[in-house]
C-alpha cells in the first residue's frame, strides 16, 4: 500500500495543479464576458443590439413599485409629528423612509423635499412623483405636506401620504381640500 508522501516535489506538483485551475477557470469567465460584450455589438442579422432605454425604464420601474411598496407598509400608522416609523410618521418621514428603501436620500423636511425634487407639471405626473401642498390656509405658498403619486386613474391624482388625523392613507387631487392645498408636483426619479 503506498501513502502520498508530502515532500517538496508533491507539493510544488500541487501548486502547479492549483495555480492551473485557477487561472484557466479565471480565463475562461474573462473571454466569456469578452464574448457577451461583443455579442452586443454584432453586425449578424440574427443578433439584435439590445434597447438600453427598455432597461433604464424598467430599472425605474422597479425602483417606484419598491417605493410605493414600501409606503403602503406605513398604511394606517398613526401620525406623529418629527417622526418616521411604523408606530408614527409625519408626511416627510413617510416620503423620506419610502424613497431610502431603493438608496435616495431625500431631506427631512417636506419644503427642502419640494427644493430637492424637479419641478414637474402635475399633468405630467406619473407614480412616483411628489405632489406638495399647504395645508396652513387658502392662499398659503409655503410647502407644508408632501405626498407620493401611487396611482393615475382616469384623470385623477391618487397619492399616499400622512395625515395629521387619520394617519397614512390615501387622497386624489380631485378632493376640494387638496385641490385647494396644491401647491407644485416634482420628481426624483428621472
Amino acid at each position: 500500500m503506498s501513502y502520498f508522501v508530502l515532500n517538496k516535489k508533491n507539493i510544488n506538483y500541487f501548486l502547479l495543479v492549483l495555480a492551473s485551475v485557477f487561472l484557466f477557470s479565471c480565463k475562461s469567465s474573462k473571454h466569456a464576458s469578452k464574448t457577451d460584450k461583443n455579442s452586443n455589438s454584432s453586425s449578424s442579422s440574427n443578433t439584435k443590439k439590445p434597447d438600453t432605454n427598455t432597461f433604464k425604464k424598467t430599472n425605474k420601474d422597479e425602483k417606484v413599485d419598491a417605493i410605493l411598496k414600501e409606503a403602503f407598509t406605513y398604511m394606517g400608522a398613526p401620525y406623529k409629528y418629527g417622526a418616521c416609523s411604523k408606530d408614527g410618521t409625519d408626511c416627510s418621514g413617510l416620503v423620506m423612509n419610502s424613497f431610502k428603501k431603493v438608496g435616495i436620500d431625500l431631506p427631512r423636511s417636506s419644503k427642502e423635499q419640494g427644493a430637492f425634487a424637479k419641478p414637474i407639471s402635475v399633468d405630467d405626473a406619473k407614480k412616483g412623483d411628489l405632489l406638495f401642498f399647504c395645508t396652513k390656509s387658502t392662499n398659503c405658498k409655503e410647502i407644508n405636506h408632501v405626498a407620493i403619486v401611487s396611482k393615475l386613474e382616469g384623470g385623477t391624482v391618487y397619492f399616499i401620504h400622512a395625515t395629521v388625523q387619520k394617519g397614512v392613507m390615501v387622497n386624489n387631487l380631485n378632493e376640494n381640500y387638496y385641490k385647494k392645498a396644491f401647491i407644485k408636483a416634482g420628481r426624483v426619479i428621472n
